[in-house]
This record gives C-alpha cells, sequence and structure tokens, in this order.
C-alpha cells in the first residue's frame, strides 16, 4: 500500500496550488462536498505515488501535471463525470509506481474504479505496442 512520502513545505504548497486550479477548473457539478472528497482522495494519492518524477521533456516539470491535464480533459472536453476523473487521476499509478497495485486502488477507491484503471492501463499498453511495432 502507498505510504505517505515525505514532502517539503515548498512541495505541500505546490500540491495545494496545483489541487486549486485543478479543481477550480472542473464543472460546477463537481462541487459538492462529497464529490470534492473524492476527487481530493483521487489527487492526494496521485500526487503522492508519483512524488519525485518528472515528465520526460527535461524541463523539470512535476510528472503529476500528466494526470491532471488528463482529468480535465475527461472532465471539461468529454463531460464524463466523477468516477472517470477520478480513474483519469489514477490512470498512471499502478503502472508506473511499483509499490501500488490495483487491489490498493480497489482498497482506496472502489472496485468499479480499479477496473477502470485497469482498463485505460490495458488501453495504454496495447497503442504503445502499435507504436513499437510503427516504429520497428
Amino acid at each position: 500500500m502507498l505510504a505517505d512520502k515525505p514532502t517539503a513545505p515548498e512541495q505541500d504548497d505546490y500540491r495545494e496550488e496545483l489541487f486549486g486550479r485543478f479543481f477550480g477548473s472542473l464543472p460546477e457539478n463537481f462541487k459538492p462536498c462529497d464529490i470534492h472528497a473524492q476527487v481530493r482522495a483521487a489527487f492526494d494519492f496521485a500526487y503522492s505515488a508519483h512524488y519525485g518524477v518528472f515528465r520526460k521533456c527535461g524541463d523539470k516539470i512535476p510528472y503529476i501535471t500528466h494526470p491532471v491535464a488528463v482529468a480535465l480533459i475527461v472532465a471539461n472536453e468529454i463531460g464524463l463525470g466523477v468516477s472517470s476523473v477520478v480513474a483519469a487521476l489514477l490512470h498512471d499509478v499502478v503502472e508506473d509506481c511499483q509499490d501500488i497495485s490495483r487491489d490498493d486502488i480497489q482498497a482506496a477507491f472502489g472496485e468499479n474504479i480499479a477496473r477502470i484503471v485497469e482498463g485505460l492501463t490495458k488501453i495504454t499498453n496495447v497503442y504503445n505496442a502499435e507504436q513499437n511495432a510503427q516504429s520497428e
């Protein structure tokens, strides 16, 4: 199970600023307290899982910006609901973080979210396999 990783005060500030900007960009139907709590839990889980990991572009951009951007697309451009946004935040956690399993996602967020995350991982693996075949 994911253990809380220590964060520097600057990281805590960054976490809060990023969540504030992210949550503020979600549609109004995400604003009730119970939905806020679900989204916040997924954000915090993903943030802790990806803590210290940066995007491969070389600009020292924290990796968490990718799942946040995906979640915003899911909510704002595609118009999907809370479960999809939660799964979007978590979509790379199992694949990229060896200490986190599907069972951890299920325990924290339920079977439905775990299934969605698992499906997204399978889609990513198919897409990557096709890309590799085209590259060769």
